[in-house]
């Protein structure tokens, strides 16, 4: 993760822009993620992805709301049956 410079079409304004690059970019879907992250909120709310092949797709974010109260149960996972689970090393 690193600073970036805002896009020219870049349309969030008060925002740092944060640049995500992987680590191996051997087998990826996105080369980059820029990330335009709203100064007061910390919340991002517009979003450019980078494919391999250098295409650009901005999704941008409106009417964003945090802590709405959703119950627990909205976020249960089941682990389907016959699926390999690997714990990293530190939640062992």
């Amino acid at each position: 993760v690193t600073l970036a410079a805002a896009p020219a079409d870049a349309t969030a304004t008060d925002v740092v822009f944060l640049s995500l690059s992987p680590k191996d970019p051997a087998d990826v879907q996105f080369t980059n993620i820029l990330l335009a992250v709203d100064r007061k909120t910390g919340l991002a709310n517009e979003v450019f992805l980078t494919d391999p092949m250098g295409s650009v797709t901005r999704l941008t974010f409106t009417g964003l709301t945090r802590n709405k109260n959703l119950p627990d149960s909205r976020f249960v996972f089941e682990i389907p049956k016959g699926a390999e689970v690997i714990k990293p090393p530190l939640l062992r």
